[in-house]
């Protein structure tokens, strides 16, 4: 079926049963795109036309819902069946670390394709192709930053907390996070060389396909062990049987060992995941009531650059009172 805009309803100036069936599911739009960023497309305008006039349809006027209370109400129901906050906190640092995996690929690439077919293809608002290096290789450290200390936060915190489910069950996590570190290595000293390399040089075009190679592999390799563990590691936590209290013990504990990417790297971690993730991962981070480290990371989106003023606009529009100044965890 096709809308017709010559008419508030769907098919025009009366009102039918595909207004009944539409009218519920449209309803839940906001509740969707707030808390699993899930909306409408722009492609879609006919149908967001429709959502918007449907508010005034005089039939929908006697059964429309508090929007504030429905979204409490969702809020809670979502909070009682949520995995455990260590689960919530490892799987968001996982999108994190992948979205921004994918971005330097696509940078990677872009950069050979530039090398390769000419200048003719580089956009001069990104620079040149040295400076362009220079802000992927920038970029990349700051990935490895953030990987190092996740494996560290995993080794330390995670992981032993698993073993109390199964001992010995985290063995093949720790030797792949043993495996990929000289890749990771490897893949920094590549970028060295391509920063010394003459534009000019035949061997810059072959390095920077090889890079692209080698930040593929890696991502095939982090893709794995994520999914292994998101699979078959991290649901033993239910039966490792944590109290309430000291899930938020440890997740304090691991926002202390990855004190950078809670820090100088936090809008870097944030930007890699949508509005509601960025949500969920601060309310465990709240759960664990330390005032400081949550003042710190809210610091850190303060005096951060453009991306890090979109995060903190995020953070204000969704959780405000974390960026009050008389802010209390409790």
């Amino acid at each position: 079926m096709e809308y017709i805009n010559r008419g508030p309803y769907f098919f025009g100036n009366v009102f039918r049963m595909v207004d009944v069936y539409l009218i519920p599911f449209l309803y839940l739009v906001v509740p969707l795109q707030h808390f699993r960023g899930i909306e409408i497309s722009p492609v879609h305008s006919h149908l967001q036309n429709y959502r918007r006039q449907m508010l005034t349809f005089p039939f929908y006027r006697p059964i429309q819902i508090d929007m504030d209370l429905l979204l409490s109400s969702i809020s809670k129901t979502l909070a009682e069946r949520a995995p455990p906050s260590l689960v919530t906190l490892t799987v968001l640092q996982h999108k994190s670390i992948l979205c921004h995996m994918e971005k330097i690929i696509r940078s990677a690439d872009e950069l050979a394709v530039s090398k390769k077919e000419g200048f003719k293809v580089i956009d001069p608002a990104k620079g040149s192709i040295s400076m362009q290096i220079k802000i992927l290789s920038k970029n990349y450290a700051q990935l490895v930053d953030l990987m190092q200390e996740h494996a560290q936060m995993e080794e330390r915190i995670v992981f032993p907390a698993l073993e109390r489910a199964e001992r010995g069950i985290t063995e093949v996590a720790n030797d792949e996070h043993a495996r990929d570190f000289p890749l990771m290595n490897g893949i920094c000293e590549w970028l060295k060389t391509l920063t010394i390399l003459e534009a000019s040089s035949p061997d810059r075009s072959q390095a920077l396909l090889r890079l692209s190679v080698k930040l593929r592999t890696l991502q095939a390799h982090c893709m794995e062990h994520f999914q292994e563990e998101e699979q078959n590691l991290l649901p033993l936590l239910e039966a490792a049987e944590l109290g309430t209290k000291e899930q938020e013990s440890l997740v304090g504990s691991c926002i202390s060992v990855m004190e950078l990417s809670h820090s100088q790297h936090f809008p870097c971690l944030l930007s890699g995941l949508l509005p509601h993730e960025i949500q969920e991962y601060l309310g465990v981070a709240q759960r664990c009531q330390e005032k400081e480290k949550i003042q710190r990371m809210i610091q850190s989106l303060r005096s951060a650059d453009d991306d890090g003023k979109t995060q903190l606009a995020i953070v204000q529009k969704r959780l405000p009172a974390l960026t009050e100044s008389g802010y209390n965890a409790s």
